[in-house]
């Protein structure tokens, strides 16, 4: 890909039929474990393992054997019964992806971005080598964070093409998917630190996919999540409301969307236009009595 954002690898439509286990993006986590043909060498189990399979003397293989559980489970998850196609699920990643650079888009144009990266580079390059890069940035955060504030209708629109539409379950076993691709290209360039992170954060993706797909904790989760989400972004709850306030007493809902974000743009110039007309978007939708 030409940008330096978080997942910025070319998505490879026949991964699944890579001789090696690899990530959606090619990146590649194991060798396939290869068994005995002879019944006789189960008697030296031992020597035909490391002998069949000399990537298990190897020190990252630890790190690769849990990036490729973590992986077959979370492919296993999504088109087990036939839930999902492989096309359905790299789709998905490319929307979550897309959607991701655009929240980049917007904070590196905000008045809150501080400037350009600095000691940090491109996953494709080794340390010290390269661009800058907004990817290796969000190895310090999460990159996901923005799609805490998607709209309620996101996984109904068409730009997923499925005729059923996907489960926040299933979106995070997809960000696992990217997250594990993230791991195993630090791995490949020998830095085991960095893969780790991404390690753990593709395993918590995976079990909150798990523990979102738990039908007994529904109304549990409902409020969790409420209430996380406000607790984790008040600021940004407390700016939208100001933003509504304004357009109701001084715009109103006459003007088209694209248009009253531009008039608040004026009052609000710290706030992106794109996000601006989805707040207006949102506030036709809901009785003036609240905000919220």
């Amino acid at each position: 890909m030409t940008n330096n954002y978080p997942f910025n690898r070319i998505i490879k439509s026949n991964f699944f039929e890579s001789d090696a286990v690899v990530t959606i993006t090619g990146q590649f986590i194991t060798e396939k474990f290869l068994q005995p043909t002879s019944p006789e060498d189960w008697d030296e189990a031992d020597q035909w393992v490391e002998k069949l399979n000399p990537q298990v003397c190897e020190i990252s293989y630890l790190l690769r054997y849990e990036l490729e559980k973590l992986s077959t489970q979370s492919i296993d998850y999504l088109t087990e019964n036939k839930k999902r196609s492989f096309e359905e699920i790299l789709r998905a990643a490319q929307v979550i992806r897309e959607e991701i650079w655009k929240s980049w888009d917007e904070w590196i144009s905000s008045d809150d971005f501080e400037g350009e990266p600095s000691g940090f580079y491109t996953g494709s390059q080794d340390e010290a080598i390269g661009p800058t890069s907004y990817r290796a940035w969000s190895f310090h955060s999460d990159p996901d964070v923005c799609l805490e504030d998607m709209p309620e209708d996101w996984l109904d629109q068409k730009i997923w093409r499925v005729s059923k539409p996907w489960s926040w379950a299933e979106i995070q076993m997809i960000l696992s998917l990217w997250m594990i691709d993230e791991s195993a290209v630090y791995l490949n360039l020998n830095n085991p630190y960095k893969a780790s992170v991404w390690l753990t954060r593709a395993t918590r993706h995976r079990y909150l996919s798990l523990w979102l797909n738990d039908d007994s904790l529904a109304d549990a989760k409902k409020m969790l999540a409420s209430l996380g989400g406000k607790a984790r972004h008040a600021a940004t709850y407390e700016k939208r409301n100001q933003v509504i306030t304004y357009w109701r007493t001084n715009i109103g809902a006459d003007k088209s969307n694209e248009f009253a974000a531009e008039l608040l743009q004026k009052q609000f110039p710290e706030v992106a236009h794109r996000t601006l007309a989805r707040y207006v978007a949102e506030a036709k939708k809901i009785p003036p009595a609240s905000t919220l």
